[in-house]
């Protein structure tokens, strides 16, 4: 497991963890444990590096020679046959049996995660190619095990057909628990008052224009739209609906460019003008787009166009002149930069003055400029205004009131009080700018005013607060007592 996250992690491919792995372990743990195995795979994921790499490999390695070595006796003990090898030459076949087996089982991940990058015209024939890759590998890891872990070798023939079997049983069973896995939860959205009782709900469970698969991220404009990004793989998109709930458009990015579509729409903003500005995590830029889902332009192409490098963005925001501020995840920095992608200011390691940033998950600027950064690695928000130090930070990791626990997002309102989606904790928290507890609410649980996951937040005209439920596959609005900022046509 260490050794799968730590590919995931460092190929950039954090949501096979988030989308497909997740949701199926978490509905068959108890909360506390659930909570304990994400935020550790969640480490993994956003600090993968070649040590981890490394450590991961001889675990697994380990684990798997012990297997073999197991299923080599009971295939011993299958064809009547006594091992006679060595204790050293037992050792060796097992461990390399492992290393093959463990490169077949890594090399078939990366064939599914990653070809799925490719297409253009090719696409299908692509699709179609990376499962009959990921298949052979995976018989051919079969073939070895079965051929080479017993004392006594079985005729080819045998050892093909068993491998095969095994395959086509594990890909059959793999893609029915996929299927259960995505269309598991109600796929809505759904609006609460103060007290948390339904107001409104709309949306189903699908792929349709209007229903939903996993929301991850949210964003309101000034005249109360409200735009929902939900990420499953290449067809990823984002809907936009009106202040009356009514379904607008949607964009997928698709047809914009060839050789670039939403992989990982991981945040949205909108622009005084009404453009948005997407994070597009593992395309590694930003996607500006008109009010009609038209591709206005791209940020983060360095080697094109002389702009600042982006890796696996996860935060966006735009204050009232325009100006980008950036969660560069990847390279573990906040940035302020142009619409045309040139540098104004950083955050991060190695800028005077300025905290390390271990893994900047969000990002948000108040009326008044003052930014806020969510560093998830630290369970932390810091707070600038104007410089490289920070006027205010707060959080640290923990379930307290206060504290947070793998926080993927926050957002501000038009009076200037901070919303964090505290995930791990599954509860959304409210702050002053100084970092002062106004407000918490929320609890593990499927429930209205409950939440799995939430990993989108956003606070809008109306004075609501939007929250990606994400794990429950459902966008809950929260309504409060007053507007944060008079709505505009």
């Amino acid at each position: 497991a260490v050794l799968v996250l730590a590919v995931l992690g460092a190929i950039r491919e954090q949501k096979v963890w988030t989308e497909q792995i997740s949701p199926g372990i978490q509905r068959r743990l108890p909360p506390p444990t659930w909570h304990a195995v994400n935020y550790a795979a969640e480490r993994i994921l956003t600090h993968a590096s070649a040590g981890v790499l490394a450590f991961g490999a001889v675990l697994t390695i380990w684990e798997i020679s012990g297997s073999v070595r197991a299923i080599g006796g009971a295939l011993n003990r299958m064809y009547d046959t006594d091992d006679e090898r060595s204790g050293l030459e037992r050792f060796g076949v097992s461990w390399s049996l492992a290393i093959a087996f463990g490169g077949c089982l890594v090399g078939s991940i990366l064939v599914l995660t990653l070809a799925k990058h490719l297409g253009g015209s090719l696409h299908v024939v692509v699709d179609i190619g990376r499962w009959i890759i990921s298949i052979a590998l995976l018989g051919l890891a079969v073939e070895l095990l079965v051929r080479f872990a017993p004392a006594k070798r079985r005729a080819k023939k045998w050892v093909t057909l068993g491998s095969g079997f095994t395959v086509i049983a594990w890909v059959i069973a793999s893609l029915i628990f996929r299927v259960y896995v995505a269309d598991a939860g109600r796929n809505r959205i759904e609006v609460l008052d103060p007290d948390g009782a339904s107001v409104a709900g709309w949306g189903a469970s699908g792929k349709d224009p209007g229903q939903f698969i996993a929301p991850h991220a949210v964003a309101a404009s000034p005249s109360g739209e409200l735009m929902v990004a939900e990420t499953f793989g290449a067809r990823s998109r984002i809907d936009r609906f009106g202040i009356d709930l009514d379904f607008r458009s949607s964009y997928s990015g698709r047809n914009d460019i060839v050789g670039h579509h939403f992989f990982n729409p991981a945040a949205i903003s909108v622009a005084p003008d009404r453009s948005l500005w997407v994070a597009d995590r593992d395309n590694d830029l930003l996607r500006h787009l008109s009010p009609s889902g038209g591709l206005l332009g791209l940020v983060g192409q360095p080697a094109a166009h002389g702009q600042l490098g982006l890796r696996a963005p996860t935060g966006v925001a735009v204050d009232s002149t325009a100006r980008l501020y950036v969660a560069d995840t990847g390279h573990r920095r906040a940035v302020e930069l142009t619409t045309g992608g040139r540098a104004l200011r950083l955050w991060g390691a190695g800028v005077p003055g300025s905290p390390p940033l271990r893994a900047p998950a969000s990002i948000a600027v108040d009326a008044g400029g003052r930014i806020y950064v969510l560093d998830a690695g630290a369970d932390r928000v810091f707070a600038f205004a104007g410089g490289s130090a920070p006027v205010a930070s707060w959080g640290g990791p923990g379930g307290a009131p206060g504290r947070l626990r793998a926080p993927a997002a926050l957002a501000v309102d038009g009076r200037g009080d901070v919303f964090v989606a505290d995930t791990g904790n599954n509860r959304v928290q409210e702050f002053d700018s100084r970092g002062a507890l106004l407000n918490a609410w929320g609890r593990e649980g499927t429930e209205l005013g409950e939440f799995s996951g939430p990993e989108g937040l956003a606070a809008d005209c109306l004075g609501d607060v939007i929250v990606a439920d994400t794990h429950n596959n459902r966008v809950q609005v929260f309504r409060r007592a007053a507007a944060s900022a008079p709505c505009t046509d």
